[in-house]
């Protein structure tokens, strides 16, 4: 890995990382503490797409600490790469000093607990993913590299899709008082 921009990026990344660790580590919480099925499932394709924003952002790391540059998206998904985002914080450095979007791991179940309501569990994952598009798009503007450009902007958009699907989500379960079902669903998947 050669110069400082490489530096930045690797340090923006490990960031990065940490952020969708936590995500995870706050929609599986959700699953545990969710009330209804369709809650659970709700959660669990959300730490779902987290691990899958993870292994882009590794992929990413490793070629650059490689040198290889930026990789295009498709080539990030295809990039084997191991990791547990179940496990610890795979970059505890990269936390110090560093604003959450998400609650830290120990606080996880004081936020979604098992009297929180379906709707606090929503309206707290629409603020994370606010900020998490917020700090995509951010680097994505700052970037020079065209594929550094389109990692996050892929990120920011990833971020945003989940912030529209928690919306709607939301707002039909407090108009309905009841999550969709499976014919309902996909009114506003993708």
């Amino acid at each position: 890995m050669a110069g400082q921009a490489t530096e930045e990026a690797f340090q923006a990344l490990k960031r990065a990382a940490v952020t969708e660790w936590h995500g995870y580590r706050f929609y599986t919480a959700a699953v545990e503490h969710a009330r209804d099925r369709r809650a659970r499932e709700f959660f669990q394709g959300l730490a779902k797409d987290e691990t899958e924003h993870m292994h882009i952002i590794l992929a990413e790391m490793e070629a650059l600490k490689a040198g290889r540059g930026w990789l295009t998206y498709e080539e990030a998904i295809a990039t084997p790469v191991e990791f547990d985002i179940a496990g610890p914080n795979p970059f505890p450095e990269a936390a110090e000093g560093m604003e959450m979007l998400f609650p830290p791991v120990k606080e996880v179940g004081g936020v979604v607990d098992p009297v929180a309501t379906d709707v606090a569990a929503l309206e707290l994952a629409l603020e994370f993913e606010r900020r998490g598009h917020e700090m995509y798009k951010r680097h994505a503007d700052a970037a020079k590299d065209p594929k550094a450009r389109e990692a996050y902007g892929i990120l920011a958009k990833e971020e945003n899709r989940h912030y529209t699907w928690i919306q709607k989500s939301l707002e039909y379960l407090t108009a309905n008082q009841t999550w969709w079902d499976a014919e309902q669903k996909p009114f506003f998947e993708g």
